[in-house]
């Protein structure tokens, strides 16, 4: 990266974190949450790789979060972000030039080509978007998901799509950390294109346990693809209700958190 690019995406990083009114909280080595550190302690906490996920309510849900993120650590970050919404004229070239975004079509399973960016609110279901982050993951960056796939209300969390099961069961070397980040969604409403003024918490959790290995078939399953059978194969009513538990493990965390904020 040259020097003026670092200058530049500094100066996005604190323009963001001024504008979202961002306060960082994170656990601390004993497990102890830390309240109001900042982004220089947040880099002795968190992992060099991983997969970044959180709520969604707002535009500035990715930027806020690639924002509070260290130097080192944004510099190999990949925020996942929706094409319709970032993927032409200046946006796309602030997503892709500034964020290192990953631009993504949803609904769509095809690929914007070599180097594409995918935009925020956007969970990794379809077959060739979760190819492409997997080899992001491969190649040693992390990522920044919304599992939800969709901006919500800021009064729950809706149910994960399964993206990110499937990034965590694939790199279970990787941390899953979740975040989440608490009244954005009234910074920048969805559908206000100026933002009004609040403060912000982004809430770094302890990372997850990764998720239980698939089963493989039994003896004599036939192989994918046949027609030998209609019969399920075993384990694999197993793997789905593990599957969908992990998800709802990892849907609980952000929704504790969000309740907490909103009774507070």
């Amino acid at each position: 990266m040259s020097a003026l690019a670092a200058r530049a995406r500094a100066g996005l990083a604190h323009a963001v974190l001024a504008v979202a009114g961002a306060r960082i909280h994170a656990p601390g080595p004993d497990g102890a949450e830390e309240a109001e550190i900042t982004r220089e302690r947040l880099a002795a906490l968190l992992p060099r790789q991983a997969v970044f996920y959180a709520n969604h309510t707002s535009h500035l849900d990715f930027v806020t979060l690639w924002a509070v993120l260290p130097p080192a650590l944004q510099r190999r970050v990949r925020p996942v972000a929706a094409a319709d919404y970032w993927g032409s004229g200046l946006r796309r070239r602030v997503a892709e030039g500034l964020f290192h975004a990953y631009l993504v079509e949803r609904g769509k399973t095809r690929r914007r080509g070599p180097g594409a960016a995918s935009g925020s609110g956007v969970s990794p279901d379809g077959g060739s978007q979760l190819e492409g982050m997997l080899e992001i993951l491969a190649g040693g960056d992390s990522l920044i998901i919304f599992p939800e796939g969709t901006r919500g209300s800021g009064e729950d969390v809706a149910r994960f799509q399964r993206g990110l099961h499937a990034l965590a069961a694939a790199f279970p070397q990787v941390p899953v950390v979740p975040v989440s980040l608490v009244n954005l969604g009234r910074i920048l409403p969805k559908g206000e294109p100026i933002p009004v003024p609040h403060l912000s918490t982004v809430r770094f959790h302890p990372p997850l346990d990764p998720p239980e290995p698939a089963r493989p078939p039994g003896p004599g399953a036939p192989a994918s693809g046949t027609a030998a059978t209609d019969a399920p194969e075993p384990g694999r009513g197993e793997d789905e209700a593990a599957r969908t538990a992990w998800l709802e493990r990892a849907r609980a965390v952000l929704e504790q958190d969000l309740s907490a904020s909103l009774r507070g």
